[in-house]
């Protein structure tokens, strides 16, 4: 059996959310008592002559994130400065289905980052530091998926992951934050990797090392 992914970052939506109910569109009872509760909400709101939402447009941050995503900065590096999920940035910048309105916190983070805080100068263009990277790639060995395993998720033929050590493509990078992503909500099948990552020294925490929002889901 294949574990991964189907899409990305996109199909990993927890039921009984609000994420489940309105980006999904999730039929289960969990996710419609959500959505029955969140309506609920909203019209005392109305009833009371106050907002609806404490949400704030997305279109600002977005045009903001695009021009440091234009200006060669990575997804992966704009969320882990932001401290927001990789996959927030990438559903901000979805050309076919974009976020329209984000939390007050998380728009005021993404805000804050800047193209001299995401780019370091002595790094080729389009590149970000390895050593996040890595970090990252430990972590989802640790959690029960085998190098092999992230090397065929990158699109690698070899058996070992084949990144570089000082840098690595924001191709990359976004792909590695894709698996965090998966493997922080669904633990891997593999006790030979965990047994190996132990060997290693490489603990589960590092998958949440540089995303601190996916801690205590893996196991």
């Amino acid at each position: 059996m294949r574990h991964g992914p189907r899409r990305a970052g996109r199909d990993v939506t927890s039921h009984g959310t609000l994420a489940g109910y309105i980006r999904r569109r999730c039929p289960c009872p969990a996710c419609r008592d959500v959505g029955r509760a969140y309506r609920r909400r909203q019209y005392r709101r109305a009833g009371y002559g106050q907002p609806t939402t404490d949400l704030v447009a997305a279109a600002p941050v977005r045009a903001h994130v695009n021009r440091l995503l234009a200006a060669g900065a990575s997804a992966y590096r704009v969320a882990q400065l932001a401290g927001v999920r990789p996959t927030t940035v990438a559903r901000l910048v979805d050309p076919a289905e974009p976020t329209r309105r984000l939390r007050p916190n998380t728009a005021a983070a993404l805000l804050a980052v800047r193209y001299g805080d995401v780019k370091d100068p002595a790094l080729p263009a389009g590149t970000v530091p390895a050593g996040p990277v890595w970090d990252s790639v430990h972590g989802i060995v640790a959690a029960g998926y085998p190098l092999v395993w992230v090397a065929r998720q990158l699109g690698q033929k070899g058996a070992m992951v084949q990144l570089g050590q000082q840098w690595v493509s924001a191709r990359y990078a976004d792909k590695v934050a894709e698996l965090v992503e998966y493997c922080a909500l669904n633990p891997g099948p593999s006790n030979r990797a965990r047994a190996f990552a132990a060997r290693q020294g490489w603990t589960v925490d590092l998958l949440w090392q540089h995303f601190p929002s996916h801690q205590g889901r893996a196991a």
